[in-house]
């Protein structure tokens, strides 16, 4: 009986020493990118809050203070 015979040959590249520390130098360059942009998103939506949301509660807190003097004159 006749034996089939296959070969394979792989070829593994081993990364050299300066593509390992220029792949880390860009990781970290895209953290840095990163971490800047998530605080200045961060100081945006801070900032609008303050802006939208703070007038809007005070102006609810004025109102309900409004409704509760006119129904203790009317219970009076």
């Amino acid at each position: 009986m006749p034996r089939l015979r296959i070969s394979m040959e792989i070829e593994i590249e081993v990364p050299r020493f300066s593509d390992i520390k220029e792949v880390a130098s860009n990781s970290i360059l895209v953290a840095k990118n990163l971490f800047h942009a998530t605080g200045n998103a961060a100081w945006i939506a801070g900032i609008s809050f303050i802006v939208l949301v703070i007038p809007l509660v005070m102006a609810v807190d004025r109102e309900q203070n409004q409704i509760n003097q006119l129904d203790s004159h009317v219970s009076t």
